[in-house]
């Protein structure tokens, strides 16, 4: 078996693309062994455009990933062919298992939130998608992340305030999360007016959404959506 090993890392190395077969076969150990070795391409990618380090998170392969984010060479803003970056598939999975993973790439300086891919979806977007409110947290609360406009906010109320999800309380804290983290960013003329709406209203919409009504914090939203027209 080790001289098994020894070949395939071997092979690997004289042709890096092996690497993504060796993945999809699921050996893991190998990968784990090919990654020791500093020669090798840390950025390639597949035909579909996924880099490596893509490839290794839909593979659910977190240790290896975690030790990627640690090269310094590592080019983590790369798009796929979708125009997908690694942080658009890594806030699609549960908090829980990838919160580690978020943490360090937070801190990665290079890093860049605002990417769009090819539907003009941000990582926000994604996130809200799939309905991950620690994630959304996560991205609301980096301070580089401004790409939020009346939409992305409609879906961060629908999904978080609206829905039936989530108990009463439970939206009071997503709401006050939302607005905390929107107030330290550069807005649209129209979000920061509804952020100084809603700091006047703030008593009376958790008031309504106690007995789970949102009247006040939808007339608000459509005397926004109004002022844009």
């Amino acid at each position: 078996m080790f001289y098994e090993i020894n070949q395939a890392v071997n092979l690997c190395l004289d042709d890096n693309s092996l690497i993504f077969k060796l993945i999809k076969d699921d050996e893991k150990e190998v990968v784990g062994r090919i990654l020791e070795n500093k020669s090798f391409d840390i950025n390639i990618c597949d035909d579909n455009g996924n880099s490596l380090i893509m490839r290794l998170l839909k593979k659910r392969y977190y240790e290896l990933v975690s030790k990627l984010l640690d090269e310094p060479f590592l080019d983590i803003n790369h798009q796929n062919n979708d125009g997908n970056t690694f942080a658009h598939i890594l806030v699609s999975i549960n908090y829980l298992e990838v919160k580690e993973i978020i943490e360090k790439l937070l801190r990665r300086v290079e890093f860049m939130p605002n990417i769009k891919n090819n539907n003009g979806e941000t990582i926000l977007d994604k996130s809200i998608n799939d309905n991950y409110i620690y994630t959304t947290a996560k991205i609301l609360s980096d301070r580089r992340f401004n790409n939020i406009n009346m939409v992305s906010f409609m879906n961060l109320y629908d999904t978080y305030i609206k829905s039936s999800n989530y108990g009463k309380y439970s939206k009071i804290d997503n709401l006050t999360l939302i607005f905390n983290n929107l107030q330290r960013k550069d807005l649209s003329d129209n979000l920061s007016l509804l952020i100084s709406l809603f700091r006047r209203n703030r008593k009376v919409i958790y008031e309504e959404i106690t007995n789970s009504d949102t009247s006040r914090m939808d007339y608000l939203i459509n005397y926004v959506v109004k002022e844009m027209i």
